[in-house]
């Protein structure tokens, strides 16, 4: 994963990427009504959120519970 985020910023030097990992449960579903979109939410989609914020750039964070 992190090759292929080497990969896509290549010649991109002001794309950051962070990734944060992590695995649970969530509840899904399709939101509003004139602009229709798909959600998730959790306390497991929280950590990931987290983990994903407060990363490093460039790098993949993996929660002890993935791991």
């Amino acid at each position: 994963m992190v090759k292929n985020i080497q990969k896509v910023a290549e010649g991109y030097e002001f794309l950051k990427m962070r990734i944060g990992i992590h695995t649970g449960s969530f509840i899904g579903g399709i939101i509003g009504t004139d602009i229709v979109r798909y959600d998730i939410y959790s306390h497991d989609v929280l950590i990931a959120n987290k983990m994903e914020s407060n990363g490093l750039e460039n790098e993949v964070m993996v929660s002890e519970d993935t791991k």
